[in-house]
Parts: structure tokens; sequence; C-alpha cells
């Protein structure tokens, strides 16, 4: 095994993991974001003891959020190509694994959650009193947009030859992602954010009535909000063979465009100016959308603050 190429390889998310690490360590304690946390989500005056449940709350989030970022951030790495002209930049996929990291570590939190034993009847919660409709609704849309962007994107990859290939590495453009990627990806965010949503209806976290619906209403909103930013990212992944085939169908054939390549690169061009705007007005929608979701709506800050 060449450890040098290693180390090389893995160097770049030293910092960023360095980064996570001391910011889990200096929030393991933080008493004050722990009292700021519970006013935010409903608990107008929170009590020492509601305090230390907040605490217990965000460790166990908290105390794996270092490993997921190594790990989401590899496979960053392994699954996106980089562009060759950036191919050493430090923050490579780093977006994606930050999302993947408060993602996951919330579903880990979820399900240990889930394992502690309560002697008291769950307080059971409808669906909208947790989270925003219209946030449900847009993250279930992304899952059959995703799924129908991908298909008819996978119609440009017989006409993908190697003579494309050869002309876009020559000009420095990577060649996007397996079509599993943002498949399986997306499969599974859906059924992790299914997982929250049910737990945050069904089950209770504190036995303090005012806290725990607090809590609940968090994770619901924050994992449904991070799931619809992951999901924005795999639409951008689905969509690029297109692309692909419009920028380089009639270059390819160095020997001059053939009347079937121009045909190609026509047809290809279609699909991207009639997807594009579209997909550009859902990935703008989604990059706000996901924010809105994943913070405390006015209707509920009025309805716990009267």
């Amino acid at each position: 095994m060449d450890w040098e190429a290693l180390t090389d390889w893995l160097s770049p998310l030293a910092l960023p993991t360095v980064v996570v690490l001391g910011c889990a360590v200096a929030l393991w304690s933080d008493r004050t974001r722990a009292r700021k946390l519970a006013r935010k989500w409903g608990v107008p005056e929170p009590s020492a003891d509601q305090v230390d449940e907040v605490l217990h709350y965000r460790r166990l989030r908290l105390a794996g959020y270092p490993l997921i970022f190594v790990v989401a951030a590899v496979c960053c790495r392994l699954l996106l190509p980089p562009n060759p002209e950036h191919a050493d930049e430090t923050g490579q996929g780093s977006y994606l694994a930050l999302v993947a990291m408060f993602f996951f570590g919330a579903v880990i939190a979820e399900l240990l959650a889930i394992a502690r034993i309560r002697k008291s009847q769950p307080m059971r919660l409808h669906l909208a009193e947790i989270a925003p409709r219209w946030g449900v609704g847009f993250c279930g849309a992304l899952v059959p947009a995703t799924f129908a962007l991908g298909l008819i994107d996978l119609q440009a990859q017989p006409h993908i030859t190697p003579n494309m290939l050869l002309l876009a590495e020559q000009n420095k453009q990577h060649t996007g992602t397996p079509i599993a990627v943002p498949f399986v990806g997306t499969a599974l965010v859906a059924l992790l954010v299914m997982f929250v949503l049910w737990s945050a209806r069904t089950r209770s976290f504190s036995a303090d009535a005012e806290l725990d619906r607090a809590l609940r209403n968090r994770s619901a909103r924050v994992v449904l909000g991070l799931g619809i930013g992951m999901q924005v990212s795999f639409l951008g992944l689905v969509w690029w063979r297109m692309d692909f085939l419009s920028r380089f169908a009639t270059g390819a054939d160095l020997s001059g465009a053939q009347p079937a390549e121009v045909v190609l690169e026509n047809w290809a061009r279609g699909m991207v100016d009639l997807v594009q705007p579209w997909l550009l007005l859902v990935v703008t929608g989604g990059m706000f959308g996901w924010l809105l979701v994943a913070n405390p709506g006015k209707a509920w800050r009025t309805h716990r603050t009267r």
C-alpha cells in the first residue's frame, strides 16, 4: 500500500475534521447555548433541569459528528469525481459531507433516544404539529423528481463515446457520478427522513411535556430541512449526461462533425434548455427552503409564547 499517496489523498480532510472536533468539544458543556436552543424552540424560561436535558439531547448528536464527518467526506471523495482543474482544493465535497454529518448525526441520536426506556406513556403528536406541511410536500416531491430526472438523463448514456470522454479529459472536465450514487442516496435519505418524522411523532424524549414538545419539533424540522438540502444536491448529480452530450457530441470526432452527431447534440441541447430553468428554480427554492424548514416557524413561536 502506498502510504504516502494515501496520506496525500486524506490530508485535505485533516483541517475540516479538526474544526468539527473542536466545535463538538466546545459545545459539549456549553449551557448558555443549550439555554438559547431551548428558548428558540419554545421554552421561554428553561430551568436548570431542562438545560441539562437539552445538553444531553445535543451530546447525542455531538458525540458522533467527527467520525460521521470523516466517513462522509471520504465517501464524497470516492464517489464524486473532482474537477481536474480543482482536484487539489481542500474543500472538495465539504458541503455535502457537512450536511450529511448533521443529517446522520440526528438520525443516530434518534435511534439512541428510542432505545431509552421510558416509564411514562409517550405523548403522540400529529405530523402538522412537528413539521410544516409545505416542507413535507416539497421534500416528498423532490424524491420522484430526482428519479424522473435521472431516468431522462440516462437516455444520453449510450451516446457518450470514448472520444467524448477523451475530449472532456483534454478540456479538464469531469464526467459526473454513477447514477447509483444519487438514486441510492435518494432512497436512503427518504427512508431516514420518514423514520425521524415517525419517531418525533410517537416517542417522547423527555418527561417534561413542554421541553419534550420543543425538542421533538426541532428534531423533525432539522432532519426534514437537511433531507431537502441533501436531495437538492442529488438533483444536481443526476443531471450531467445531457449537458455533457450537448457540449462534446460534435467535437468528439476530430475529422469533423457527422450528421448523426449534430442530431445528438441538438437533441441533448434541447433537453437541457427545457429542463435547466426548472432545475435551477427547484435547486434555488431548495437552498432557501431547507433553511426555513430547519428553523422554528412564526406560528410555532407564537403558539409557544401565548
